[in-house]
């Protein structure tokens, strides 16, 4: 994917989430350390797949008081009762917040992170296929050898994580618990490996061009490293 096209598919989104100025939107999400991920994001990779009913802004709990503001800025107003509860469990998700919009049929939410690092949530959910974010300066996609093909690693066991699977799986995606063809605590997928933010393994896809020793894409979000470990029940 080069940065044109990666900058025009977030633009797209942002018009059909009706979210106004996608460059003053960039910013914004720099400036409070935001990120989009989920399905929304998901799609930047998978174009024409589905039709996302939602968009997922997560946000550290310190700036989430002025990342609501940028909400209502845009015309939208909360409805923090009505709750999405996580298909995955994080104790580092601390509160989830629907935004809806006069004549939108599709919400935003707000999602409150504990730390300052919204990837704490991310490498937390229910498979690797959804481990992907939006940045203000970019996309990214932390398994692209398996989120490319359509495929994904299962890390959460639950009757509400295997109803979202069964969702995912209706759209043409591919879930395994585990892939018999890599080097164990080595590749990229693997469960026992220790991964960053930074490695030779995470896609990275900047908005404009830049020079090649840059990576503005992960700006805010490093250092930061993961390991997917078991299957969590």
């Amino acid at each position: 994917m080069l940065p044109p096209v990666a900058h025009a598919r977030f633009n797209n989104l942002i018009e059909d989430f009706g979210l106004g100025d996608p460059v003053s939107l960039r910013r914004e999400m720099v400036k409070y350390n935001s990120i989009i991920s989920g399905s929304a994001a998901l799609l930047v990779f998978h174009p024409g797949a589905f039709t996302p009913g939602d968009l997922d802004f997560y946000v550290p709990a310190a700036n989430a008081a002025n990342f609501k503001a940028v909400l209502k800025d845009r015309g939208f107003f909360d409805n923090c009762e009505d709750n999405k509860r996580p298909y995955y469990p994080s104790s580092n998700l601390l509160t989830t917040c629907r935004f809806w919009k006069e004549g939108l049929g599709r919400s935003v939410n707000l999602i409150t992170i504990r730390g300052d690092n919204p990837l704490v949530v991310v490498v937390q959910f229910h498979s690797t296929l959804l481990m992907n974010v939006i940045t203000g300066h970019g996309v990214v996609c932390l398994y692209p050898l398996l989120t490319l093909p359509g495929r994904g690693l299962i890390m959460v066991d639950t009757m509400k994580a295997r109803k979202c699977l069964v969702k995912y799986g209706r759209r043409g995606f591919r879930f395994q618990t585990v892939f018999a063809s890599h080097q164990c605590d080595y590749t990229g997928y693997c469960r026992n490996a220790t991964r960053s933010i930074d490695d030779k393994d995470v896609l990275t896809v900047p908005f404009e061009y830049q020079p090649q020793s840059a990576n503005t894409s992960i700006a805010g979000l490093t250092p930061f490293q993961w390991r997917l470990g078991p299957i969590r029940m």
